[in-house]
């Protein structure tokens, strides 16, 4: 299966303690970390994932914001271990 690149586009950011969690349930939009199977170098603010069978990763550096109206179909989902891979690439992001 080949991945497109609107498939990787979001993974939605739903991770204790960040405040994003009240904005994502009330608000209209919600910030994501976009996902490139582009892997060769990992930086610090980045973190390997598996998407659909293949190795991906997060880019927190690119962190952002978008629409609901945007997310249309869940592309997959993220072990925990994968979660929390993507948390500490937030923290170094963010300074935190």
């Amino acid at each position: 299966m080949k991945i497109k690149k609107e498939d990787l586009i979001i993974a939605i950011i739903r991770l204790s303690p960040f405040p994003y969690n009240a904005a994502n349930q009330f608000l209209n939009r919600v910030q994501v970390v976009p996902l490139t199977t582009s892997v060769g170098k990992l930086y610090p603010s980045e973190t390997y994932i598996a998407f659909q069978g293949k190795k991906a990763k997060a880019m927190a550096d690119q962190l952002t914001t978008v629409s609901k109206k945007r997310m249309i179909n869940q592309a997959g989902s993220l072990s925990q271990t994968e979660l929390e891979g993507i948390k500490r690439a937030i923290m170094v992001q963010l300074d935190l």
